[in-house]
């Protein structure tokens, strides 16, 4: 007899002993069987080793609108059976954009309080992926649309503006609930903050139209949405914030630095011309450090260049310990703004820092004899200004640093006078001998075995 003339208890007798794979092979060759397997697939899950067929049951029926087998499966138990937790199943539903499937589940009684691991709620996974239907479908069951969407205690609005999700973001910024500035637990950040930081311009711009957003929120790095545009280089970003009527440009970030420091430290000279004003050219960070200071200390000639332009800027300004631009910009062997610098005759070449030192007795001490020689070209500069202890920086080359090179250029110009005493008696050969500097001893003037010396 073929198999499809057999009768229907004797097919039954034979699926007891199938796979759920087998099953549905065979319902799927006529309605008949059909029609008398469903029954027996569903048994058979529970007949299969754990998690290997329960949980694609499920979720199968689910996608398919088959309420009475959900409620059945959930009912003996299938996820106990799997050891399946509900959030898995939620998640993958949700990460797979199954709304269909999703609000089966729910209908049938599935939590949607559930959290994964990580406390993300099912909410706030639907925002991170930008899943809109079923961000609509929790919200209409009626989910928190502010609680906390992670462990980060990130919103669904800020998980939505920081993964640019502007359709979503839409959405929830129409619900008359939504709290548009809420702030994540340890950052502090708000959904402006994200976006700001994603160079996102439309959601930027979507939060910006909202009457209720804060434009100068202040995160736990004391930044604001300025701060951080501006760090990332993100021009129409800033255009955008500047245009609003409640920006504030010039508030005090991270280590006292305003948005513009940001910009001139990211070397972003399009976004700090926009930042440029009569009281930000010449503003101070914690350290008091202007942009111009940051600018010479960074290398950055566009910027340098740009803020010499502004008529304001204060050239000579120093920071807490005296140093002025010149001096961080020889310091750190930037040629290129010390000779940038050079050519502004506002800049006092031989400014003093606190310690007595000058820019060519910073560029000297680093070493860097490239910016040495092009001070030394320039005829205000003091080759034998002296430190607080009287001391030239041919005593500090020749004596504690032994530096034959830069020793070399020094004796090279000609208004060197090598043999200048500190407030000790001192001069440079007498300090190359202590310290045993032989090289330089041999460059000196002078007879290094003279009583004279001492």
């Amino acid at each position: 007899m073929p198999f499809v003339d057999l009768p229907n208890e004797i097919i039954l007798q034979i699926a007891e002993e199938q796979e759920p794979p087998d099953i549905n092979a065979l319902l799927r060759t006529n309605r008949r069987f059909a029609s008398c397997l469903i029954p027996s697939l569903w048994a058979s899950v529970f007949r299969s080793p754990p998690q290997l067929y329960a949980v694609e049951a499920l979720l199968s029926a689910a996608e398919n609108g088959y309420k009475d087998v959900v409620r059945q499966l959930l009912g003996k138990g299938v996820l106990q059976y799997s050891q399946t937790p509900h959030w898995k199943i939620m998640r993958k539903v949700i990460t797979e954009r199954d709304t269909k499937a999703l609000g089966t589940l729910m209908e049938c009684g599935m939590s949607i309080d559930t959290t994964d691991p990580d406390d993300w709620t099912l909410l706030g996974l639907a925002a991170e992926r930008g899943c809109l239907e079923t961000l609509l479908l929790l919200v209409a069951h009626g989910f928190d649309v502010n609680e906390p969407g992670n462990f980060r205690c990130e919103s669904p609005l800020s998980l939505a503006a920081k993964n640019k999700h502007d359709e979503v973001v839409q959405v929830l910024l129409s619900l008359p609930d939504i709290n548009v500035n809420s702030k994540t637990e340890l950052a502090f950040n708000t959904p402006l903050h994200n976006a700001a930081k994603e160079g996102d311009e439309i959601i930027v711009e979507i939060l910006l139209a909202d009457e209720r957003i804060d434009v100068n929120p202040v995160n736990s790095s004391c930044c604001t949405p300025l701060h951080i545009a501006a760090e990332e280089g993100h021009e129409g970003v800033v255009d955008l914030l500047l245009a609003h009527k409640d920006i504030r440009p010039d508030i005090p970030g991270y280590i006292g630095k305003a948005p513009i420091h940001s910009a001139v430290c990211g070397g972003y000279s399009l976004i700090v011309r926009r930042l440029l004003s009569d009281r930000s050219v010449n503003s101070l960070d914690d350290c008091q450090r202007t942009p111009l200071y940051w600018a010479s200390m960074l290398g950055c000639e566009s910027v340098v260049r740009l803020l010499l332009q502004h008529n304001g800027v204060k050239v000579n300004l120093a920071e807490r310990t005296g140093k002025g631009p010149m001096h961080i910009a020889a310091c750190t062997g930037m040629e290129s703004i010390v000779w940038i610098l050079l050519q502004d005759e506002r800049v006092e070449v031989d400014n003093m820092d606190d310690y007595g030192r000058t820019p060519l007795w910073w560029a000297a001490m680093e070493g860097h004899e490239g910016t040495v020689r092009l001070l030394l070209s320039d005829g205000r500069v003091d080759v034998n200004q002296r430190n607080n202890h009287g001391e030239t920086i041919l005593h500090i080359m020749a004596g504690h640093w032994g530096n034959e090179a830069i020793v070399q250029l020094l004796l090279s110009h000609e208004k060197t006078i090598p043999d200048l005493r500190d407030n000790d008696g001192r001069t440079p050969l007498y300090w190359a001998v202590m310290k045993e500097h032989d090289s330089v001893v041999r460059l000196l003037p002078g007879d290094p075995t003279s009583p004279s010396l001492l």
